[in-house]
């Protein structure tokens, strides 16, 4: 069988935009490894083999398509610069880099662990089936190390997205389906927003502090109703 591999390790948001090249290439007839530092994201995407990249030994830095004995790596985290583009347009360039549709990003599905997102919505954030809250979530890059100021104060509870350990982001599923409004920094996070279906009447999205004035660098994948900050 042939085999691709996406270079593509780091940045959920990136990974989770780039799953559905991924799975192009499986209807092309390849198997596909996605070496990742987030290998913990493998029982969302069966059909992909995600795996710690330290156990894939490839050129990481390599910016050129490389093919040989029926392995082909794709490196889509050179994409903007292999395509010659600036960094508003680095989502984009993923896929016109493979001549693919951007429009077959919003092909994007993962499967849901029900029973880890029964335990983070009921047991550790103590919330229920009638609970009125906000979805705050005002950390961004992988590590979490970036912070935006967000200040919500319309009389409900704040749950704040934090890392937990034990739980993927998206085991966060039963949490942001049931927010009654969401706040969040342009992050990883509105790719799963624009996906799934929600209750929140209000979508607020924040510009990440220090790193950007503008929202130009994603919102144009977005089709739902945000209230910009």
């Amino acid at each position: 069988m042939k085999t691709a591999i996406i270079n593509q390790f780091r940045g959920i948001g990136d990974i989770l935009f780039t799953v559905p090249i991924a799975r192009k290439y499986i209807s092309d007839g390849y198997k596909v490894l996605y070496p990742t530092i987030f290998p913990e994201i493998a029982k969302h995407f069966r059909d992909i083999f995600f795996i710690e990249k330290a156990f894939v030994n490839i050129d990481y830095e390599n910016k050129n398509v490389i093919k040989n004995n029926g392995i082909t790596v794709i490196p889509l985290r050179f994409a903007d610069s292999i395509m010659n583009t600036n960094y508003e347009n680095c989502m984009s360039a993923k896929y016109r880099m493979l001549d693919i549709p951007l429009k077959l990003w919003r092909t994007l599905t993962w499967e849901r662990d029900i029973k880890a997102e029964n335990r983070l919505f009921h047991d550790v954030l103590k919330l229920n089936e009638s609970s009125n809250y906000n979805l705050v979530n005002n950390f961004f890059l992988s590590d979490f190390s970036m912070k935006t100021t967000i200040a919500v104060k319309n009389g409900m509870q704040n749950i704040e997205m934090k890392r937990i350990e034990g739980f993927t982001l998206l085991d966060w599923g039963m949490v942001i389906e049931n927010a009654a409004t969401i706040h969040t920094v342009g992050t990883s996070f509105i790719y799963i927003l624009e996906i799934m279906e929600l209750k929140a009447k209000e979508l607020h999205l924040y510009k990440r502090e220090g790193f950007e004035n503008t929202h130009g660098y994603y919102d144009y994948l977005l089709q739902k109703n945000y209230i910009f900050h």
